[in-house]
């Protein structure tokens, strides 16, 4: 990171900040920020700038029309980072977590007891199989050999996004787990609580 890099995420060297929210619909499956919010987001600091109730602008009254927007883009845009964690509790299939999500489970796990059968049987489970990774130039994550054989993980995959992480199967493993788990009445019953 070069100096002038370093300065665009530091909030003293400019005199106004605006902040923007990413939205899941923003980002693709690897966590690339979609190119076309970079638009979205020059709008939300052009509006804030030029409208800021502290020292607006524009004067009362007056609007503004942008006739030409040219983006530059100099570097992807993620929001999870490049670094993920790639683990599984089972070796029948692969989950994939940001280090962000998989550091806030160490935290609850450091609350407990290292004697604590279950936090022993969980993480010896998910160190045997886990390792860190960095997405590579292609937005890809290489799923760590023990694993990757351990789940089968041959030809046809499929990726489930589960809210804070995504798992990925053996495509005929996966339908052999569903049909094996159907959704019965009590699951009904459980997510019409969960008002789903």
């Amino acid at each position: 990171m070069t100096a002038d890099t370093k300065r665009l995420t530091d909030r003293a060297s400019f005199t106004l900040w605006t902040q923007d929210k990413l939205r899941y619909a923003d980002t693709d499956r690897q966590g690339h920020v979609n190119n076309a919010k970079f638009a979205t987001f020059l709008e939300t600091g052009r509006v804030s700038f030029l409208y800021d109730p502290a020292a607006p602008l524009a004067p009362p009254g007056c609007e503004f029309v942008l006739a030409r927007l040219t983006i530059d883009f100099l570097a992807e845009l993620r929001k999870m980072g490049k670094k993920f964690y790639v683990t599984s509790a089972s070796g029948d299939y692969a989950r994939i977590y940001p280090m962000k999500a998989w550091e806030e489970i160490e935290k609850k796990l450091a609350k407990r007891s290292s004697y604590n059968p279950v936090k022993q049987k969980f993480l010896a489970r998910t160190n045997y199989y886990g390792q860190v990774v960095e997405v590579d130039g292609q937005g890809r994550i290489l799923i760590p050999p023990t694993l990757r054989e351990s789940a089968q993980m041959k030809g046809e995959v499929d990726v489930q996004g589960q809210l804070t992480f995504l798992e990925v199967w053996n495509h005929a493993q996966f339908l052999e787990q569903l049909n094996r788990n159907p959704i019965t009445a009590e699951d009904e019953k459980e997510l019409d609580l969960l008002g789903i």
